[in-house]
């Protein structure tokens, strides 16, 4: 027998007791020792140093064992140590064959696929595909040291994986979002085409807050990190997120959560009883001036309701504004912002509540909506806010096959012939919200069509209304203001200023407007709802 140094002897029960346990019976341990130990014994003639003895002979042990699995059942077999990754991608289900359970298996994998993917594509070729380091380093034009990092930063991540709890809430009560912006959309509807998946959504959230990696990222979702990637390169080229050099993610628009809306909304609550009494005494004696005018005296209650509702909401924003513009005055107020596919928008993000039966959820308004179309020579302008009022252009601002302004014009001018190219299920969904009206004579607008002077003595009245109110409210509303607004994340850049002060304010319209008394005649829609549709049709 060949002499060696190795203390095979007093080494050799502690190899036993660990094969055994690999193979399950003692015949296979013995034969898997006396390998390992003749392989030990061949390298050591060829003029290998072995300084520990136990630990070559468990390596080698280990490496003989796994390539006895795979050449069993032709297949990747994993487990995971200090250098090797082993995975038993078998059917069988005898404690003599399985190396490790189902369970871990599929663990296993869950965990290769959230490696950042310099890692999982390491991992994958080393070990899925039998590349060597040689051939992954120049199929990626790496040096082979980097390779054999990455494939050892990759292991350790996944024994690290393995041992934690990595899943976050938002994996399994994702949060929803919409996207509002101030400025017009790009030609592919973008940003809004982003708020549909619910993946975009939830990387948009979570990275609000704090930066964070993609496998981060994928860690708090439960989503595998290849297709987290993926979401994260459009929503940077999107312009809706960022990534330092670090690659580190982070939403760089502002948002808008639950928590910080309802706390806002009290104060709102509070501001609004305050000066109530003030402010429907001008709006009250507003009204009523409207109504005398001669383009409204004659009108259906219906187009009176919507121009009263349309006017209180102009008028109380156009308050809100003026005051805003007091605090931030070398601010922009508007996007000029140059986005992808010709659009020019700051974006801000208002995250659901879970509860969105909240009271506050019933005081929410849109912004200003308007769309313009020129028929025979002249410009229609419809504008509208969509509220507890009336759900206004939710009902036609995604709508494809819908020009509501030019739809609305024919209807006004009985032009029968262009309504046969209509959406006939668009105008049960217009009558329904008080948009339209059905009459012995046929349809009928439900809403206000000014001409362009109806419309310019309709905005001096609403001038005049907007004074008299700042004179009464302005002073303590830009202190409400100041008090209440959000201060986003430092990573957090790309909005408009006036957007940190939408929560302090963004009830106090409906509030005012949400008492029947101001008004001279009912706002209650026919079913009875408090309603009447902010929306106007103008003329030029």
């Amino acid at each position: 027998m060949q002499k060696t140094n190795l203390p095979i002897e007093a080494l050799f029960p502690r190899l036993m007791r660990t094969a055994a346990y690999k193979t399950g019976n003692d015949q296979d341990a013995a034969d898997l020792v006396s390998e390992a130990v003749l392989a030990a014994l061949r390298a050591e003639a060829k003029g290998t140093v072995i300084e520990n003895a136990e630990a070559y002979l468990m390596q080698v042990m280990e490496n003989i064992f796994h390539a006895r699995l795979r050449q069993k059942y032709g297949t990747v077999v994993m487990s995971i140590d200090d250098e090797s990754l082993y995975m038993l991608a078998s059917d069988e289900k005898s404690a003599e064959e399985t190396l490790i359970s189902r369970e871990e298996a599929e663990e296993l994998r869950r965990e290769i696929a959230f490696l950042a993917k310099k890692y999982r594509e390491a991992i994958v070729r080393f070990y899925f595909k039998g590349e060597s380091v040689e051939s992954i380093a120049d199929a990626l034009s790496l040096p082979q040291g980097t390779v054999k990092s990455r494939l050892d930063t990759g292991r350790k991540t996944l024994r690290k994986g393995l041992t934690m709890k990595n899943f976050d809430t938002p994996s399994y009560e994702p949060k929803t979002m919409n996207i509002g912006i101030c400025g017009s959309a790009g030609w592919d509807s973008s940003p809004f085409c982003y708020q549909n998946d619910l993946l975009m959504q939830n990387l948009l959230i979570c990275a609000y807050k704090k930066p964070l990696t993609a496998v981060e990222l994928a860690k708090t979702l439960g989503v595998a990190t290849c297709y987290v990637e993926s979401a994260l390169d459009k929503l940077v080229q999107a312009e809706l997120m960022q990534v330092s050099d670090g690659g580190k993610y982070s939403t760089r628009f502002i948002m808008y959560f639950p928590e910080d809306a309802e706390t806002r909304f009290e104060a709102q609550k509070a501001f609004v009883n305050t000066h109530r009494s003030k402010v429907d005494g001008i709006l009250k004696k507003a009204f009523e001036a409207l109504l005398r005018e001669p383009y409204l005296a004659n009108e259906p209650d219906t187009v009176k309701r919507s121009a009263l509702s349309f006017f209180g909401l102009e008028a109380l924003l156009c308050v809100i504004w003026e005051t805003e513009k007091q605090i931030y005055q070398e601010k922009p107020i508007m996007s000029n912002a140059k986005r992808p596919y010709n659009g020019s928008w700051h974006a801000m993000g208002h995250i659901h509540p879970e509860n969105k039966d909240t009271e506050r959820q019933a005081y929410y308004i849109s912004g200003k909506y308007r769309r313009k179309s020129t028929i025979g020579g002249k410009q229609y302008t419809l504008s509208d806010y969509s509220s507890q009022l009336g759900p206004t252009h939710e009902t036609y601002q995604f709508n494809p096959n819908i020009r509501l302004e030019t739809l609305l014009y024919d209807i006004a001018q009985k032009n029968e012939e262009n309504l046969g190219t209509v959406d006939l299920d668009v105008i049960p969904n217009l009558i329904e919200i008080d948009i339209l009206e059905k009459t012995e004579d046929g349809l009928r607008l439900a809403i206000p069509f000014f001409k362009e002077e109806d419309e310019k003595a309709f905005r001096a009245l609403l001038g005049q209304t907007k004074t008299r109110i700042l004179e009464v409210i302005g002073h303590d509303l830009e202190a409400h203001l100041r008090s209440n607004k959000i201060d986003p994340p430092a990573h957090v850049w790309d909005y408009l200023e006036y957007m940190r002060y939408f929560p302090a304010r963004d009830a106090m319209e409906m509030l005012f407007l949400s008492n029947d008394e101001i008004y001279p005649l009912s706002m209650r829609g026919k079913d009875g709802k408090f309603r009447a549709p902010a929306m106007i049709l103008c003329e030029k």
